[in-house]
């Protein structure tokens, strides 16, 4: 049940007319799936990753989600964010601090508080990106949530890229390529105290991240992999042994148990350009729709996914048509991780 504080959370964070009277007891009780857009596009240079949850909208993602049998739905509206501007910050810091680091904390200490709020209110947090940077709020929301109910939390990190730069590793400086090494406690390097991030200290286990479809990794990443006994498997995993052999041994790296809650971090470049050509930095040889959704139907069926993002759609990117074919083929795809069947619009469980 969602109770009073978290209703005034929301309608703080979001941008959503109709938010109060959704707070009312009855009317909520039996909503599953909690819609967040996070339009932060700051943690990289191509604008366009902010319009992505309100273009999934726009092709019928709330609807086709509602059409799920049992499966009830809110959507929430986009997070407000700030930018740099509209922070009461001193001048002198602006100079000396990449701006975007400042809009990335504040976005993410949001999401957090979001995303934990729901958890404990029952709801499946969905975050709708935004680049992956905005992961560091939505993990750490489901792990804080997670954790004071006395247990462990799993991330499953689907992605073309390790996204395990430091400040410090990095060529590019885009965050967006950096958010591993604030979630992972042995991925990160002494602080510098030179970032606002660095107050955000890292928390998960390497024992409890595992990367599924790697193509695309930096030397300094691999290291960090290897380093660390971060656990991965890349497509070339993949394509020896097969994408139910590789979910299989992944549960059993971070979950051996099958105890564990999940979150899903889905970056949209995992999978191949061909089915999703509209995001910032596609690399050949990705997933295939058939593969993502073997992935989705068996998270769903653990019954422990507790929150998914679905990041670094960007609609400014392809003609039409292929803005069109990413958002109705990532759409497909939110719907299996939420239990669709691939015989028809019913839950997986009724098969």
């Amino acid at each position: 049940m969602v109770t009073n504080k978290a209703s005034s959370l929301l309608v703080r964070c979001c941008d959503h007319s109709r938010l109060k009277c959704l707070f009312n007891r009855k009317l909520i009780k039996n909503f599953h799936i909690g819609v967040i857009g996070v339009p932060f596009w700051y943690g990289q240079s191509k604008l366009g990753t902010n319009q992505g949850p309100d273009v999934l909208r726009s092709h019928g993602l709330i609807n086709k989600l509602s059409e799920l049998e049992n499966r009830s739905v809110i959507d929430f509206g986009n997070i407000k964010l700030n930018t740099l501007d509209s922070i009461n910050i001193d001048r002198s810091l602006k100079q000396e601090i990449n701006p975007n680091v400042l809009n990335l904390q504040q976005a993410c200490l949001k999401t957090s508080r979001l995303v934990k709020n729901l958890i404990q209110n029952d709801f499946i947090p969905l975050m709708l990106g935004g680049d992956h940077s905005m992961a560091i709020g939505s993990v750490l929301g489901s792990f804080q949530a997670i954790s004071e109910t006395k247990q462990e939390l799993s991330v499953i990190w689907i992605d073309a890229h390790a996204d395990a730069n430091t400040v410090q590793s990095s060529n590019s400086g885009n965050l967006h390529g950096m958010p591993v090494s604030f979630l992972v406690t042995q991925n990160l390097p002494t602080s510098s105290n030179d970032s606002p991030l660095d107050r955000m200290q890292p928390f998960l286990n390497a024992k409890n991240f595992v990367y599924i479809g790697l193509r695309d990794v930096e030397i300094q990443e691999y290291r960090l992999l290897k380093s660390y006994n971060i656990c991965y498997y890349s497509m070339g995993d993949i394509d020896k042994l097969g994408i139910n052999e590789v979910i299989a041994r992944a549960f059993d790296a971070v979950d051996p148990l099958g105890k564990n809650k999940l979150h899903v971090s889905f970056d949209v470049d995992s999978v191949d350009k061909l089915f999703i050509p509209s995001t910032g930095t596609p690399v050949l040889g990705g997933l295939t729709i058939r593969e993502v959704f073997t992935i989705a139907e068996n998270i769903w069926r653990t019954k422990r996914m507790v929150s998914l993002d679905v990041v670094e759609f960007n609609p400014l990117i392809g003609n039409p048509n292929e803005v069109d074919c990413s958002a109705n083929n990532i759409i497909d795809i939110i719907l299996m991780f939420f239990g669709k069947s691939r015989l028809g619009y019913f839950p997986i469980e009724n098969e």
